[in-house]
């Protein structure tokens, strides 16, 4: 775990923009959400979607950390992947 720095993104993804931009359409990455508590379908953006801010941020004894900066590499190793796995 990291020490949140300044450049830590304040909208952390709990679903990876690699994934969702598999189902968008359009040139800016749009895609159909549901909110179920509302019971209505609506268009949004990939970068908009599926995060919340603050999502990987903890306080752990007074000190704040974060896991973002971490899956954000593992995310990069694994776009990678699934890129060539689509590819094929």
């Amino acid at each position: 775990m990291d020490r949140i720095r300044p450049d830590t993104p304040k909208k952390q993804h709990y679903v990876p923009q690699f994934l969702l931009k598999n189902f968008s359409y359009r040139k800016k990455h749009k895609i159909f959400a549901f909110d179920k508590s509302r019971a209505i379908s609506f268009g949004t953006s990939v970068r908009d979607s599926a995060s919340e801010n603050g999502f990987y941020n903890l306080n752990l004894d007074g000190e704040k950390h974060t896991l973002e900066h971490r899956l954000s590499k593992l995310e990069s190793i694994c776009s990678s992947v699934i890129k060539k796995d689509l590819q094929e």
